[in-house]
């Protein structure tokens, strides 16, 4: 026997159909509840990776900073060694001027001497 607004369907029926419909919400809630732990999942690696990539510009950042100063380092070292070579140029010239008068002196000292 049929319920008069069941359009054609019987209690059994309807049942069976509910309770497929209710297996198939169950099976869909669970697809989504999945699918939303995965979701989750990829946010939190999504999440992981910005923070290594933050990571990672600002170690390059420093390494490049670190990276100038070894330059300018290495500028300045380089400008110091020539200033050193050329003082030193010019202190083995007195040193040899000196030398070169000290001798002239003992030089006139021994001839006026004789």
């Amino acid at each position: 026997m049929s319920a008069p607004r069941a359009g054609g369907r019987d209690l059994n029926t309807t049942e069976r159909e509910l309770n497929a419909k209710m297996e198939e919400k169950d099976v869909l809630s669970n697809a989504i509840s999945s699918l939303n732990k995965e979701l989750s999942m990829l946010n939190e690696n999504i999440n992981q990776a910005n923070i290594s990539a933050t990571r990672a510009e600002n170690l390059v950042r420093e390494k490049e900073k670190q990276f100038e100063q070894e330059q300018e380092s290495m500028t300045r070292r380089n400008e110091l060694n020539a200033k050193l070579a050329e003082c030193q140029e010019q202190e083995d010239k007195v040193s040899m001027t000196h030398l070169l008068t000290l001798l002239c002196f003992d030089c006139f000292i021994d001839k006026n001497s004789y």
